[in-house]
């Protein structure tokens, strides 16, 4: 079967049921990884490098090749995009922002999102064996890059190299004050040359998650984002 022929998964429950979200990211890239797997030829590894070899080299020489790198970086970084729009946005996002600790089927689980000045964003769900977050039991955590459509919209890009995977998040926000509402309404996994994999869908079932700012962490992070700003010129 290949990748586009696999079934779109859809998400029929909220955050708060047995299987998080982040477990179900997790499911989907283990069998992304395997489909892969099973469906690379089994032929003699020197017939296939060479193979790739020949490819590329017609590639090159019709002036179609284009390096991993580069094009890595020129699906997402060199978007055409309105630098002081979104540095406006930017401004606003800055900072360390966390959810109050919920029920989690027989536990409790928190979030948190740290936004940085450099694209970068941050993020961890960690669950606990109670409520008063002494006793951790799970932590999955990401590192993405974002960019905004507009001041209520963003899209974030993770890249699992190990796996040959991109994980694409299209959210929807809203601030209010040091509230931040952030609701996920679709995500898909592509493949490093930006080819569609597959994805996970009906997040119109799944509340949005409300943030609340951590000052004292957001002071510190603005803090290290100013000193690295400096530390550039």
């Amino acid at each position: 079967m290949s990748f586009a022929q696999q079934p779109v998964d859809s998400v029929v429950a909220s955050r708060g049921a047995q299987a998080t979200l982040d477990e179900m990211i997790q499911h989907k890239l283990d069998s992304l990884n395997s489909a892969n797997q099973s469906n690379a030829p089994k032929a003699n590894t020197d017939s296939l490098a060479k193979a790739k070899a020949d490819s590329v080299r017609k590639m090159i020489q019709a002036g179609k090749y284009v390096q991993r790198a580069k094009y890595d970086k020129s699906n997402f970084d060199h978007w055409k995009v309105d630098t002081l729009f979104q540095k406006k946005v930017k401004d606003q996002v800055n900072g360390v922002w966390r959810t109050p600790i919920v029920a989690h089927g027989h536990a409790f689980r928190d979030a948190e999102l740290q936004f940085n000045m450099n694209d970068t964003l941050t993020g961890a769900t960690r669950t606990y064996a109670s409520a008063d977050r002494y006793q951790k039991t799970g932590d999955y955590a990401y590192k993405a890059r974002y960019r905004f459509d507009n001041d209520s919209s963003m899209v974030t890009r993770e890249v699992f190299r190990d796996r040959q995977v991109i994980r694409w998040d299209y959210v929807t926000f809203k601030i209010a004050g040091d509230t931040l509402k952030h609701n996920l309404k679709k995500l898909e996994f592509r493949d490093l040359n930006d080819n569609w994999l597959n994805a996970l869908q009906g997040f119109e079932n799944v509340p949005p998650e409300n943030y609340i700012r951590d000052q004292k962490e957001t002071e510190k992070l603005k803090k290290q984002d100013q000193a690295s700003a400096k530390s550039k010129k």
